[in-house]
């Protein structure tokens, strides 16, 4: 090459200017690639034109090899792109599979608790009707109480109503009948007998429960 190691350099100096083209075109707009490149325009004229280092045409110059390369560029990017993506819409699915399996263990433990809640329940209000025709039972705490039947009656379903609002659901006749008995002396003693007539109408209601 003429030019020596300039040549050599602006050469490469041109390649680099057209692989930051878009279509990796320039124009032979001579004097100002030169002004660019801070050398002489009859040079840059020459490397374009006198080695058969560019393809061109009347207005503009490029590099078949140049092209080439960033054709095979440009698929390897568009293959990682679409890898890329993909890998991306596979996270995403899984985590909205992920998402809706939670939501779906989520409601079916919902409705397991509610059922075990129901299940808990009707058994509890099972035991207290056992409870509340055990007569020899309840005659025992109304003559230590000194209360009658129908007041014993009445306290042990507050108790049955407390434990439901408590979620203390009993599991045997005694278990809760232990509890009963705790209960009133833990500061729930049975009322007074001499109650009005209201608060016994409330109890007879209150009783009907089951």
């Amino acid at each position: 090459m003429a030019l020596g190691w300039e040549g050599y350099g602006l050469f490469w100096a041109l390649v680099e200017l057209l692989r930051n083209e878009g279509t990796h075109r320039l124009h032979k707009h001579y004097k100002s690639i030169a002004y660019a490149l801070h050398t002489k325009e009859d040079h840059v004229k020459s490397i374009i034109n006198d080695f058969d280092l560019f393809a061109k045409d009347d207005d503009f110059f490029w590099s078949e090899s140049l092209l080439k390369r960033m054709e095979l560029k440009e698929e390897r990017s568009e293959k990682m792109r679409n890898a890329a993506n993909k890998r991306w819409n596979k996270d995403v699915d899984a985590q909205a599979m992920q998402k809706h399996s939670i939501s779906n263990a989520q409601v079916m433990q919902l409705k397991e608790r509610k059922g075990k809640e129901i299940l808990n329940e009707e058994s509890h209000n099972e035991i207290f009707r056992t409870l509340w025709k055990s007569t020899i039972w309840i005659e025992g705490i109304a003559i230590k109480n000194k209360a009658t039947i129908d007041q014993v009656q009445k306290h042990l379903n507050e108790f049955r109503q407390e434990c439901i609002l408590k979620e203390e659901f009993k599991v045997s006749e005694k278990d809760a009948k232990e509890h009963f008995i705790n209960w009133m002396k833990r500061g729930n003693p049975i009322p007074d007998k001499n109650e009005n007539t209201t608060s016994r109408a409330k109890s007879n209601i209150e009783n009907n429960w089951w």
